[in-house]
C-alpha cells in the first residue's frame, strides 16, 4: 500500500468517526438519512470524480434524474458540501463517502453495519441529558464571575486550541457554535440568573477568540470570512441578554457580576487588539446602552476614554468616547469630535442611527445624518479600493436602516445630498425621490447619466414623468431610440418604432409637430441604409409623417 493510500484510509476512518458522533441511530431523522445514503450507494447512484488526501468529489443522481455535486473535506468534515437544499449532512454526502470507502480497501457495508449496532442511547442525542448529569453540570449562581469566566474559557480551549484555529480559522464557525450551545446547557437553574449567564457566555467567547487571534499573521479579510458570522451572532445574543437584564431592577446578588463586566468592558476597546474591531465595538456599545445605565458609571468611563485619547487617538477608543457623548446627549461635543476624526469607520455610525430612529430621537438622527453626509465621499473612495462590492454592501445597509420617509418629509435636501453622494449604488432610491418630489428635470438627468435603456425606464417611472412633464423627457426618448437603432437587429428596430410613436404623441401634445416632422425626416434620411429599420418604420406608418 502506498503512503498516499494509507493516509487516505486514515482520513476516511477519521471522517467516519466524526459522522458517528453526529448521526445517532436513536434519532429517526438521522437513521433515515443514513439508510438513504447507503441505498443510493448500493444502487450505484454515486459516482466518484476525484479522490485524494483531503478531498473527495463526485456526483449523486436521484431516481428522478436530478444530479447533485458533492464535495467531502476529509480534513474538516463540517466544511463538506452538496448542491442540494439540505443545510447540514445529507444522504448524497453519505452515498459518496460509501463510494469512496469501496474504492479503497475499506468496506462500505462494514461501516454501515457497525453504525447500526451503535447502542441507542437517548442521552447521546444533542440537547438530551440525564437529570443527574444536568445537576452536575449546571452552574451555580453563587460561583462568582471569575469562576464563570474560567469555566467558559476551559470549555472553549477544549474545542478551539490556538494551533487548530491558526491552521484553519474556518473551524471557529463550527466549533464555536458547539461550545456556545454546550455552555448554554449549563445555565443556572434560577430563571432570573439565566440572562446574566448567557451574557457572560457571549462576552467570554468573544474575549477568548479575540485573544486567540491577537498575534495572528492571518489576513483580516480571511478572518472576516471565517469568523465574523459567528462573532456577530454571539454579539446579538449578548445584546438580547443585556436588554433583558436591563429591563428590570438589578438584584443585589448581581452586583459583583455587573461590576466585573463593567471593568472588563474596557478590554473590548483595548489598543493591543487589532482583530474583530466591529464586533468588539458593537458589544461595548450594547453593554453601555442596555446594562450600565447609572450616570456616575457612564461619566467615569467617559473621563477614562477622554484621558486615553489625549495620549493617542485610536478608532476603538474614539468610537467608545463618541458613544458616551451620544448617551449623555452632548450633541455639540459629539459633532465636534466626530468631525475631527478621519472618514474611516463611517459604517460604525449605523449603530447610533438605528437607535435614534427606533427611539424617535430625531434631533440625534439629524445630527448623525449630517455628519455622515460630510464623510461619505471619503469613506466610499476608501471602500472602492477594495472593490465595488464593499461600497454596494454599505449603501444597502445604510439605506435599509435609515428612516427614508422621515428624511423625505423633514430633511429632503439632506436626503437628496446623501443619495447623490452614494451614486451609482443609490440610483433606485434617488430616482424614486425625484419622482416623488416631482423634480422631473433632475430625474431625466439622472437617467441620462446612468445611460438607462427605454424598456428599463418604462418600469421605473417614464410613463408617469412623460404624463406630468412631457417636455422634460424628450431627450430620454431621443437618446434611447438611437441606442435601440444602433443595436442593428429586427427586434430592436420594432422597439424603436414603438417608442417613436410615443415620441410623436408627445410632440403633438406639446403642439410642436413641426419639430417632430424635422426630427423624423432627419432620422429616416440618416438611417436610410438600414433597410430593416426603414421597413419597420413603414409598417408603423412613420414614413409619411
Amino acid at each position: 500500500m502506498s503512503v498516499e493510500s494509507a493516509a487516505l484510509e486514515k482520513q476516511l476512518d477519521a471522517f467516519w468517526a466524526d459522522l458517528q458522533t453526529t448521526f445517532n441511530p436513536a434519532l429517526s431523522r438521522n437513521k433515515a438519512i443514513m439508510e438513504l445514503g447507503f441505498r443510493l450507494y448500493s444502487n450505484e447512484q454515486a459516482a466518484l470524480r476525484h479522490m485524494s488526501t483531503g478531498l473527495v468529489s463526485g456526483s449523486v443522481i436521484q431516481a428522478d434524474s436530478e444530479l447533485f455535486q458533492v464535495y467531502l473535506d476529509l480534513s474538516s468534515p463540517h466544511l463538506s458540501s452538496c448542491t442540494c437544499t439540505q443545510d447540514q449532512w445529507c444522504a448524497h454526502q453519505l452515498a459518496l463517502f460509501f463510494a469512496a470507502c469501496q474504492d479503497t480497501s475499506k468496506s462500505a457495508y462494514d461501516f454501515f453495519n457497525d453504525w447500526q449496532k451503535i447502542p441507542h442511547n437517548p442521552a447521546a442525542i444533542p440537547g438530551v441529558m440525564r437529570a443527574s448529569d444536568l445537576l452536575k453540570t449546571t452552574i451555580a449562581a453563587d460561583d462568582g464571575p471569575d469562576a464563570w469566566i474560567k469555566r467558559i474559557e476551559h470549555a472553549a480551549q477544549e474545542r478551539l486550541s490556538a494551533r487548530s484555529v491558526q491552521k484553519n480559522p474556518y473551524i471557529v464557525e463550527y466549533e464555536g457554535r458547539h461550545v456556545h450551545e454546550h455552555l448554554l446547557k449549563q445555565r443556572p437553574a434560577k430563571r432570573e440568573w439565566q440572562p446574566l449567564y448567557e451574557l457572560y457566555v457571549s462576552f467570554g467567547l468573544l474575549s477568548f477568540i479575540t485573544e486567540l487571534f491577537s498575534e495572528t499573521t492571518i489576513s483580516k479579510e480571511l478572518l472576516h470570512r471565517a469568523c465574523s458570522s459567528f462573532l456577530f451572532y454571539i454579539v446579538e445574543e449578548a445584546a438580547d441578554a443585556a436588554e433583558d437584564i436591563g429591563m428590570h431592577a438589578l438584584p443585589f446578588e448581581f452586583d459583583p457580576y455587573i461590576h466585573y463586566l463593567r471593568q472588563e468592558s474596557s478590554s473590548l476597546l483595548a489598543r493591543k487588539n487589532h482583530v474583530f474591531t466591529a464586533q468588539r465595538i458593537d458589544l461595548y456599545r450594547q453593554l453601555w446602552t442596555a446594562l450600565f445605565k447609572r450616570e456616575a458609571w457612564r461619566k467615569e468611563e467617559r473621563m477614562r476614554l477622554q484621558a486615553l485619547l489625549e495620549e493617542k487617538q485610536e478608532l476603538t477608543v474614539s468610537i467608545g468616547y463618541l458613544h458616551h457623548l451620544y448617551l449623555a446627549d452632548e450633541l455639540d461635543s459629539f459633532t465636534a469630535f466626530a468631525k475631527s476624526l478621519p472618514d474611516t469607520g463611517v459604517d460604525l455610525y449605523l449603530f447610533w442611527l438605528i437607535d435614534a430612529f427606533n427611539t424617535k430621537q430625531y434631533e440625534k438622527a439629524r445630527m448623525l445624518i449630517r455628519i455622515v453626509d460630510q464623510k461619505l465621499e471619503g469613506y466610499l473612495e476608501q471602500l472602492e479600493q477594495g472593490g465595488s462590492m464593499q461600497s454596494r454592501r454599505f449603501v444597502h445597509w445604510f439605506l435599509t436602516y435609515i428612516d427614508a420617509d422621515w428624511l423625505m418629509e423633514k430633511e429632503p435636501l439632506l436626503y437628496k445630498s446623501l443619495l447623490e453622494r452614494m451614486l451609482p449604488y443609490s440610483y433606485s432610491e434617488l430616482s424614486f425621490y425625484f419622482l416623488q418630489t416631482e423634480q422631473y428635470r433632475e430625474w431625466v438627468e439622472l437617467q441620462l447619466w446612468m445611460d438607462s435603456e427605454l424598456p428599463e425606464l418604462d418600469r421605473n417611472g417614464l410613463k408617469e414623468a412623460a404624463k406630468q412633464a412631457p417636455h422634460e423627457v424628450l431627450p430620454l426618448y431621443h437618446h434611447g431610440i438611437l441606442r435601440l437603432i444602433e443595436e442593428r437587429n429586427r427586434a430592436s428596430y420594432k422597439k424603436a418604432v414603438r417608442y417613436l410613436k410615443r415620441l410623436r404623441t408627445l410632440y403633438k401634445k406639446l403642439k410642436r409637430t413641426d419639430r417632430w416632422d424635422m426630427y423624423i425626416h432627419s432620422l429616416l434620411e440618416t438611417k436610410k441604409r438600414l433597410r430593416a429599420f426603414q421597413e419597420e418604420c413603414r409598417k408603423g406608418q412613420l414614413t409619411d409623417a
